[in-house]
């Protein structure tokens, strides 16, 4: 019997559940899965609302009486309709503010372009009414280039929705292709999760929110990353090779609970330490394959090979989006090109994501 083929099934039999394992996973699997499309789909509108909600460019704080104080920002649409600095609130759209109104922000909010009334009591005593349209350069930036707010949202909506979906496929197909081989499993797991656990579908993160489980949501997307760099860090052997590899792991398990605590409490963590510590064991992991790669047998090098291609150009990607979008000089798009930008390179990078999962599922077919 040839290298790779006692390879193939030593690796294989290594890798076996013992019952009931296999069939709790199937269980834990579809009950992620009904949670994350449960999500995604539930936070569809709010995302659409986000996308297209229009404001005057105004903060507000209360005096020792109780009024809303008006502050408004430098060339926005209250500052150039007159409104300023000092300004106390009387009403919205002609309906004075109750004493129970604890915030009006949400009733100063709407639609992108439609207009709200506002009163106010000026410095001198006297009031004064100024109608201002919501987020109208933004309105205008967008039509300058054939879009609208809607149709702008309902095209990230869509992007989002399709690549959760495919994600989810993908992951079924891999889970029940081999319910036995607990790779298989941790893949189907990493393909279900793997578009929300980078921050792809945020309507999924929305439509947690407005279920009042958000908690529960960032648990599924912290599993979702570990697994993540587990797979990679163990890709394609299932062994976790060398020794020190364990203290990585470890140090992964680890890290998971603070990062978790932190998608929940707002400045915990600086967000550039939450992205990359993760960062970081992606990069030991996917060094690690290169290390291992040259002891691989035959099959386990076909296996490997365009993994490791695959990620290390998702991981070039991801970087040369961020770094471009951290140095783009911000003169360097008039009107509202900025916009047909933004939706070309969230084409680009997911279906770079997606890639990276067709990739995963076809090099664990040369493992079977």
């Amino acid at each position: 019997m040839s290298k790779t083929k006692k390879s193939v099934r030593s690796n294989a039999s290594a890798r076996r559940m013992r019952k009931p394992w296999p069939r709790l996973g199937q269980i834990a699997f579809v009950i992620a899965a009904a949670l994350m499309l449960f999500f995604l789909f539930y936070g569809t509108t709010p995302t659409i609302d986000n996308f297209t909600t229009g404001y005057i460019g105004v903060y507000m704080q209360t005096n020792a009486d109780g009024a809303f104080v008006l502050i408004p920002a430098p060339d926005a649409g209250a500052s150039t309709a007159g409104v300023e600095q000092g300004d106390i609130l009387l009403a919205i759209d002609g309906i004075p503010l109750a004493d129970e109104v604890e915030d009006p922000t949400e009733l100063l909010a709407g639609h992108v372009g439609d207009p709200v009334t506002i009163t106010v009591l000026k410095a001198d005593g006297r009031e004064a009414t100024y109608t201002i349209p919501r987020s109208q350069e933004y309105a205008e930036q967008l039509t300058s280039v054939g879009l609208t707010a809607d149709g702008m949202a309902r095209y990230f909506v869509i992007v989002s929705g399709i690549l959760g979906l495919l994600f989810a496929v993908l992951g079924t197909v891999v889970l029940f292709r081999r319910p036995t081989d607990w790779m298989f499993v941790a893949a189907g797991f990493v393909l279900l999760l793997f578009p929300y656990s980078l921050g792809a579908t945020s309507m999924a993160a929305k439509g947690a929110d407005l279920a009042g489980i958000s908690w529960l949501y960032s648990i599924i997307r912290t599993i979702g990353l570990y697994l993540s760099a587990y797979l990679l860090l163990v890709y394609p052997t299932g062994k976790e090779e060398p020794d020190w590899v364990n203290w990585i792991v470890v140090l992964m398990i680890i890290w998971t609970v603070p990062y978790c605590i932190a998608l929940e409490v707002e400045e915990f963590i600086p967000a550039i330490w939450m992205n990359g510590i993760w960062v970081a064991f992606f990069l030991v992991g996917l060094i690690l394959l290169f290390v291992r790669y040259r002891n691989f047998a035959d099959d386990e090098r076909q296996a490997a090979r365009p993994a490791i291609g695959a990620t290390l150009a998702l991981m070039v990607l991801l970087l040369a989006a961020y770094l471009l979008n951290l140095f783009l000089p911000d003169d360097i798009f008039t009107g509202g090109q900025w916009a047909w930008y933004y939706m070309i390179a969230e084409a680009v990078v997911d279906a770079a994501r997606l890639a990276l999962g067709v990739t995963l599922v076809l090099a664990l077919r040369k493992l079977e």
